[in-house]
């Protein structure tokens, strides 16, 4: 196309399907969301301004000035027959018309050349009576030199030129976060106050500004306080600083200066920070439900995101990463069904999507449809052979069917595409020991615990096949460090080990802290008694049976194993503290502070011990000094409640009130019941 042309062959360019793009309007939106679509499909995403204001105000020039740049015309025509949007953007412009009832949109996109064609477009008519408004519903200028960032201005008709510019004007408000009112005159008018009281009903910001304010420049200060009366009068509420003057004359620059810069632009740069992550038609993007979504997915709350993302469909149907990411939160639900049903309609929009494929495939494995979640990671592969997720799931439905030498293939494809994810080394050391080849799997399970020493399944795995290898010993020191609160079947393994070896002191200790997890403290106390008997210098065996005997209330028996310990090895703050919570709870508060001061030498950082020492301190009623220690175990750790209530606690002994109050609402924000 020409950069230059007339109107009239810029309607008949609109006119032609071939230059414009078409847009379906959802049907499963509700009616009155239908026109809010098409603005909200194609305006920037951020906060809307419209400059609202009779005939004849000067909005244009008014914006004109805001922009730096004659963007609309100004002449003495009503100039603004058609809304124009206005932001900062990529020097496009963008002209729309909503057709057949809210069914259709269509839209031409022009670059920034067009832009003097655009300014006579705006004009009511051209003389010829032809309103150019039945081709237009409204126009986008996206342009570069746009001095405001995350902010749209808006020029609408002057909403005195008749009912429909009335009705417009009011549409525009709805959609708006905040307004600029222009008015010329001396005072408002009937029709002025009508439009505000309905802009303040739909709670937007407002700046009224006495425009032209030159032509009656002695009397501004005047104009200025009758207009705030009269707005008082009429009770619609608008903060006297939101009520200004203005002119565009160059003459009067220097005078409105203040004005333009410390009002009207404030209030424009308030506007985009306060508004923009709630404007108005923030929930009209399909985006902004789609990042919520997420963002709820990843807070691990599947049916709120649920929510959103039937959000973002109702408003962007054919959008396939919505229904996949919808899919995804079916998963996390466990409403496989419905997820394959989501994967399937994303494939239907999107088929060359291998990301589609996978998903569809891990929700078929969920259900144990494993054939045909292979068809779909051969899919996934066949569109990205690159990927090793894709090659590692299909592996894990294979090892499922039994077909471990084919997993193996899978799991080898995935380790050369990325040797460092030891998830990949684990499963192939899965499929090696079922294929019974345990040497094998240990080198996998090894590979995957260098490259993740922290995970306990790799532990638990590497110990079975030790276990099957009859290496009893090895397998039962990586379950007692890494077990995956696998308690029961720990003991089995240590069971096994003690067969074999019921001298060694160490599986029976393990074997009591398995049974400990799993609350059997009574026989937990007969396997330390075994290792105490096997090995009665382990301070360790000691504080363990302590600790057993403590969670059984035998708090005087506990201490003499405490004490044991402590003989053996002194310098271990816990077996000082546990001594010292067991003397509390014996009511020998003083014997308990002597023990807690020793488990703070030796570890002053540790806010627990802190807590014990001024919960002693509290019941011998020295609260000034429980406070102290309250406060240090609150500087380590201060998102505890407890500690926040029990200085409360000491504070309203003091009848510190208020104090204690603070502390208690401290408390009760972080969850203290």
């Amino acid at each position: 196309m020409r950069n230059k042309m007339n109107l009239k062959e810029i309607i008949e360019i609109f006119e032609n399907t071939k230059n414009t793009k078409i847009f379906e309007i959802p049907n499963t939106l509700p009616e009155d969301k239908k026109e809010i679509y098409s603005y909200a499909k194609l305006c920037p995403k951020n906060p809307i301004i419209s400059i609202i204001g009779p005939y004849s105000a000067g909005k244009s020039s008014f914006i004109n000035t805001l922009c730096k740049k004659d963007i609309l015309p100004t002449d003495t025509s009503k100039t603004t027959s058609i809304p124009t949007f206005i932001s900062k953007g990529n020097n496009k412009i963008i002209i729309a018309k909503i057709n057949d009832k809210h069914k259709i949109l269509k839209v031409l996109e022009l670059n920034i050349d067009y832009l003097e064609t655009i300014k006579q477009l705006k004009k009511h008519n051209l003389g010829n009576n032809e309103n150019y408004r039945k081709y237009i519903d409204f126009i986008i200028i996206n342009y570069a030199g746009f001095p405001y960032e995350n902010i749209t201005l808006i020029d609408t008709p002057g909403y005195s030129g008749g009912d429909e510019d009335y009705e417009i004007s009011k549409f525009i408000i709805d959609i708006s976060d905040a307004i600029i009112f222009l008015f010329e005159k001396t005072s408002l008018i009937d029709k002025d106050l009508e439009i505000l009281e309905y802009a303040k009903n739909q709670k937007v910001d407002i700046l009224v500004i006495a425009n032209k304010i030159d032509r009656n420049w002695e009397e501004r200060r005047k104009i200025l306080n009758y207009v705030k009366e009269t707005l008082k009068r009429r009770e619609i509420e608008i903060d006297d600083k939101n009520v200004c003057y203005f002119s565009n004359v160059e003459e009067y620059e220097r005078e409105v200066e203040f004005e333009l810069v410390h009002i009207i632009q404030e209030f424009i740069k308030n506007v985009a920070e306060s508004k923009k992550q709630n404007y108005k038609l923030i929930e009209m993007n399909p985006e902004y439900w789609n990042n919520k979504g997420n963002e709820e997915l990843r807070n691990k709350k599947p049916k709120e995101a649920l929510k959103c993302f039937d959000k973002a469909i109702e408003l962007e149907p054919n959008n396939p990463i919505y229904w996949c990411i919808k899919g995804i939160a079916l998963d996390d639900l466990e409403r496989y069904e419905e997820a394959i049903e989501c994967y399937d309609k994303a494939i239907e929009l999107n088929p060359n999507d291998p990301m589609y494929w996978n998903n569809k495939g891990i929700a078929l494995y969920s259900l144990k449809r494993y054939e045909e979640a292979i068809e779909c990671y051969d899919k996934a592969i066949e569109l990205n052979p690159n990927n090793p997720d894709y090659w590692n799931n299909k592996g894990f439905a294979l090892y499922s069917l039994e077909r471990y030498e084919e997993a193996i293939e899978c799991y080898d494809k995935a380790i050369e595409l990325n040797p460092n994810d030891p998830m990949y080394w684990n499963n192939k050391g899965i499929a090696l020991y079922s294929l019974k080849r345990y040497k094998e799997a240990i080198e996998c399970y090894d590979k995957a615990i260098e490259l993740n020493p922290n995970n306990p399944m790799y532990w638990n795995d590497k110990g079975f096949a030790l276990y099957s290898l009859g290496r009893y010993k090895e397998a039962i020191e990586g379950f007692a460090l890494y077990s995956l609160k696998r308690y029961e079947e720990a003991i089995e393994c240590y069971d096994r080990a003690i067969e074999l070896n019921p001298d060694e002191p160490l599986y029976w200790n393990n074997k009591g802290d398995a049974l400990m997890e799993l609350v059997r403290s009574k026989e937990a106390i007969e396997c330390y008694d075994r290792a105490i008997e096997l090995n009665p210098n382990e301070p360790r065996y000691w504080f363990a049976k302590g600790n057993a005997l403590y969670s059984l209330g035998r708090y005087k028996e506990a201490i003499e194993c405490y004490d044991k310990a402590i003989k053996l090895n002194p310098n271990d703050p816990e077996y000082w503290n546990n001594k010292g919570y067991a003397l509390y709870l014996l009511k020998r508060y003083e014997e308990a502070i002597e023990c807690y001061d020793k488990a703070i030498k030796l570890e002053p950082n540790e806010p627990i011990y802190w807590f014990g020492k001024g919960s002693a301190l509290y019941l011998l009623k020295r609260y000034e000094e429980a406070i102290e220690c309250y406060d240090k175990a609150i500087k380590l750790e201060p998102n505890e409640p407890i500690y926040w209530n029990n200085k409360g606690d000491a504070l309203k002994e003091l009848k510190r009130y208020e104090e204690a109050e603070k502390c208690y609402q401290k408390a009760r924000e972080l969850g203290y019941k």
